[in-house]
């Protein structure tokens, strides 16, 4: 979750293990999420393993502060 302003939108990307992309959320609102299983944004169903979450900037050099959860 975050607050939106001029030049602050983020995005998110989860990677499995091998750092192939799984899938990315894309929005412009206060928040971006993904679920796994879920149809927006396409994600498959996960097994039990190691992954990576990566926050990044849907702009060029944009910052925004943010925090994360992560359910079961």
């Amino acid at each position: 979750t975050f607050t939106s302003r001029v030049g602050g939108d983020l995005d998110l990307k989860l990677y499995s293990s091998d750092g192939t992309m799984i899938a990315q959320s894309r929005g412009f609102g206060d928040g971006e999420s993904i679920a796994c299983p879920g149809a927006s944004p396409l994600c498959p169903m996960l097994t039990a393993g190691t992954y990576v979450l990566e926050v990044l900037p849907g702009v060029n050099f944009a910052v925004n502060n943010y925090s994360f959860s992560v359910t079961q």
